[in-house]
This record gives structure tokens, sequence and C-alpha cells, in this order.
């Protein structure tokens, strides 16, 4: 009901989106008030075109097909926050079948420096492509920005200069997805912005090496190496629909000292070669981040090698080996027994065991 009260409000109060073209800039879009369903209920004069073979759909806490598509939105990390995605599941939704989005229209006259960017997600071993489109008044020019093939897990952002359509009153944005050899294709964007924009491009993740606080367009530059002597332990996580309720911490296993923590969100830390890390994450309820509540995980890094994860599905507990020695460990996957409370690991740089008295031996099978 909240959702629906929310959607209506915000077609009521819209404005200058209603029924004429944008004039208020910047213009964001996170497809918030959007309604989730499939394709689900678009509004602020987004819309499906006809004249394709798919549509996008609206969703919140992941794509149905593992191995594609996002957990969580790209805006708030967690599962309960929504995206507009292309399902590539189906005889008739695979291979190169397109779907296209177009945003209401802007009108760019009392724009200066008018530039597109949005976030953009593409992970599958049989990923299509992606493509923006612009429709000037009617006339489409096709292919001004595109990516293809698998890009990963991570959401990255895309942009577009639109200086070419300075003083335009009618100016549409066209996302369009072609879906790739088969079901792992899934293509989702979010987080939609057209306004001024004076462009510095580079990393602007605060964790990593080359970190610029002045960047507002993240090329992909980001760099996470580490000086010699030193790993890299990358944490990632996306919450369930009650972040709050989420914390970790990463610890030097001889000293007790905290190296990193937080809450609903993770990040890396550059620690010393050849020392025992003890990491552990905790819901206060005590009823996990998965799956009841949204479909949260989690994943630990070390030097960009998988040590442990907890995901939407119970996995394989067999031994995993991730050491330069190749010692193998048995590493336990708590996906699927629905409880991350007090769970933790000790991890080095040539094994990882679990910490006695901490995880239950996997369930049998």
């Amino acid at each position: 009901m909240r959702r629906n009260s929310l959607a209506f409000l915000s077609a009521l109060f819209a404005g200058t989106v209603i029924g004429q073209c944008v004039t208020t800039f910047p213009a964001n879009e996170a497809f918030t008030d959007f309604t989730v369903g499939v394709p689900g209920t678009l509004i602020n004069n987004w819309t499906n075109l006809t004249t394709d073979n798919l549509e996008w759909n609206v969703d919140e806490n992941g794509t149905p097909t593992a191995a594609t598509g996002p957990i969580g939105d790209h805006t708030s990390n967690n599962t309960n926050g929504n995206y507009m995605y292309v399902e590539a599941t189906g005889s008739t939704a695979t291979p190169n079948k397109v779907a296209i989005l177009q945003s209401p229209c802007y009108d760019l006259t009392g724009v200066a420096a008018p530039y597109l960017t949005f976030w953009y997600h593409m992970q599958g071993a049989q990923m299509g492509a992606l493509y923006v489109d612009m429709n000037i008044n009617g006339t489409v020019t096709t292919g001004l920005w595109s990516v293809s093939g698998n890009q990963g897990s991570y959401w990255k952002q895309g942009w577009l200069n639109l200086a070419p359509w300075l003083g335009q009153t009618n100016v549409r944005v066209r996302f369009r997805a072609m879906t790739g050899s088969g079901e792992l294709s899934d293509i989702a964007i979010d987080d939609v912005f057209v306004g001024n924009m004076n462009p510095v491009f580079g990393c602007n993740e605060n964790t990593a090496a080359n970190y610029n606080a002045a960047v507002n367009i993240n090329n992909g530059t980001c760099s996470y190496t580490c000086p010699g002597g030193q790993q890299r332990v990358r944490i990632d996580l996306v919450a369930d629909n009650y972040p709050n309720e989420i914390s970790w911490t990463l610890k030097n296993g001889a000293t007790n000292v905290t190296l990193a923590s937080g809450g609903s969100t993770g990040t890396t830390v550059c620690v010393p070669a050849n020392t025992c890390l003890v990491f552990r994450i905790n819901d206060s309820y005590g009823d996990g981040i998965c799956c009841g509540y949204g479909n949260g995980a989690y994943a630990v890094y070390l030097d960009g090698a998988l040590v442990v994860e907890g995901a939407t599905t119970l996995r394989s507990s067999r031994p995993r080996s991730i050491a330069r020695r190749d010692t193998v460990v048995r590493t336990p996957f708590l996906s699927g027994w629905g409880h991350i409370q007090h769970r933790a690991w000790s991890i080095g740089t040539t094994s990882l065991r679990p910490k006695p008295g901490h995880i239950p031996s996997p369930p049998a099978g």
C-alpha cells in the first residue's frame, strides 16, 4: 500500500514531468516509486517501446536467474531498492532480442553543460550489449554509447555528453538492451541523471589507491593495488531489507586489533602479508540476511581470490584451495542456513579455517 501511495503522489506532483518536458534540473531517476512487476508500472513518462522484442521490468531483490543480474539496486545497495532490467530467460528472450526503455523528454534550453550519467549491471557468461540512443524531436540516432560482454558483478557508470543537443526542447534518452546467446545475459540500469555537469573523470571510490574526491564520473580506472609486502582484502556486501541490523569486523587474529569494520556496506583494505585475519559478520536480529526479507549476500576476497561467501542458495561444501601453497581447507557456505549471527573465519595468506567454536559443520549432503 505504501508503494502504491508513493507512486500516486509522485505522478500527481511531478510538475514538470507529467504532460510536458522536464525543465527542472538536475533530473534524477532512481526508479524508486515504480511498481515492481513484469513489466511493472512505469511512471514519470518513462515508457517501454512496443516496436522491440522484450520489455524492461521494474525489479528488486535480485533477478531470478543465478550468475546474472544484480542482487540489489545501485541507489541503496540493498534488496529493497528498485532498478530496471531485461530478463534473458526463455526461448523467446534470446539470442539478440531487443528491449528499449525511453525516458521522458527533456528541455535542454536552460542547461549550459548537459550530461547524461547512469549505472548499469551486466553480469553473465552469455552477455549481450547495452546501447544509448537519442531521440531528438522524433529523429533517432543510435549507438552513441555502448558496452558489450560480461562486465562482472559490480554496478558500473556510463555517461554521454549531451552538448550536441544544447538548446533542444524535446530530447529523449533510449536505453536499448540486446540479450546475448542465452539466459546468462540479464541487463540492468539504475540512477539515471540528466543535468549540468563539468565532468571530472577518474576514481571516486574512497577505498581505492587512486581515489580523487573531485571525481564525478567513475570511468573504471580505480586501482586497488597495495604497497609491497601487503595484500588487499575486499569485503562485498549487499544488504537485505533490514540493513541496520548488519555489522561486521575484520581483525588481526594475533593482536585482536580491528583493521576494518562496517555495517551494511563493505570495503577494501591493505593488510600486511602473512597476517592471520579474522572476519566476523553479524545480524543483530538473528535471522540473517537471506532469505525471508530479501536475498542479501556477502563475499570476502584476498587479492581477488574468493575466500568465503554467503549467498541466496545453499552452495557446495567441498574443500576450496585459496593458498599459494595449495593448503586445502573446508569453507562453510552459510547461504541457505538462514543465519549469519556471529559467524567468523580465520583467514591467512596460506590457509583459511573456521574459527573454533563459531561455525557449525555444514549440513550433510
